[in-house]
């Protein structure tokens, strides 16, 4: 009896502080976005996307054109491929009121993508340092479109 209690008391234990750091990577994450854009590394991009899971202020936004979406992107990204011809057109529709992550493959179009996001007026945008090269490298989950 004193091992189901002590391996109950483990497990709550657990669950509590895997709550309670959930709670500081949302709170560091979006006070950090706040007034900014900023780059993130592959790995706390992983961390920002699981805390803020099922947020609709939150949206990924792959750059990419849509046959490298389709050989895998992150999960729940949108595209907007940045070699369109509507590419900055599509940057205006989007809510300037949202947090955005972006990312390409290597970090290049969605790093010129950034600077036009600022210039737009837009202020909480992350950028996936490293594109999903990076995020690959570290072993991270991607999804295939079909």
């Amino acid at each position: 009896m004193k091992k189901i209690r002590m391996i109950n008391t483990i497990r709550n234990s657990l669950a509590l502080k895997t709550a309670l750091v959930l709670a500081a990577v949302l709170i560091a994450f979006q006070g950090q976005a706040v007034g900014m854009v900023t780059g993130l590394a592959a790995t706390d991009a992983y961390r920002l996307i699981a805390a803020r899971g099922g947020d609709p202020q939150f949206a990924i936004i792959d750059m990419r054109t849509p046959a490298e979406f389709k050989q895998g992107h992150i999960a729940g990204a949108e595209l907007i491929d940045y070699y369109s011809p509507d590419f900055k057109a599509e940057l205006d529709r989007l809510d300037r009121g949202r947090t955005y992550l972006i990312y390409c493959r290597s970090g290049n179009r969605s790093g010129k993508a950034l600077k036009m996001m600022a210039d737009k007026g837009f202020d909480r945008v992350y950028h996936l340092d490293g594109g999903i090269l990076d995020w690959r490298s570290q072993g991270l989950p991607l999804v295939q479109s079909h």
